[in-house]
């Protein structure tokens, strides 16, 4: 097992994310080897994707179930990451965010087609979130492509990599 345990050498990470998923948990192990890591998720799953998880170990909040929790750990961080931006409750905390602050998203889906006004108000809401955030990253270089066709700046915008485990 990692450990999670406090240790004043260790910056404080949160990660808001959607839920949790296979992928990601490898993700959050290895970064709980390196951070005081707590992960705040927005769901405990998604319809669409029935994973069958055992226990993380990592330290998991639940935005919804566990709001003093949350913004506790979002107050005391270090440094913040949030994905699923379009969560209310995610949008609500944006201001108490400590820097640095980064977003992370998977490749953007820009093939939605909107009426012109939610497409006004959807893109005006894109820029105010990259402009809160001081990198934006995304996985693969499609992603990041999108990211900047959207109106990321390229000196905000990182490239990272997939993130598997290939022992599994």
């Amino acid at each position: 097992m990692i450990d999670v345990s406090p240790d004043a050498t260790r910056p404080r990470l949160v990660w808001l994310a959607v839920a949790r998923s296979p992928y990601n948990d490898f993700l959050f192990q290895q970064l709980a080897q390196r951070y005081r890591l707590t992960v705040v998720f927005q769901q405990r799953a998604v319809a669409t994707h029935p994973w069958q998880l055992g226990g993380a170990s990592y330290p998991v909040l639940h935005v919804r179930e566990d709001r003093r929790a949350v913004w506790q750990a979002v107050r005391a961080a270090d440094a913040t990451v949030m994905s699923g931006w379009n969560d209310p409750a995610y949008l609500a905390l944006m201001p108490l965010l400590r820097r640095p602050r980064a977003f992370w998203t998977d490749t953007p889906d820009t093939r939605w087609r909107r009426g012109a006004p939610r497409e006004l108000a959807r893109r005006a809401l894109v820029r105010a979130v990259f402009a809160h955030f001081d990198e934006l990253w995304s996985t693969g270089r499609p992603g990041r492509e999108t990211l900047e066709a959207m109106g990321s700046s390229p000196d905000k915008t990182r490239e990272l990599p997939f993130f598997l485990d290939l022992e599994r």
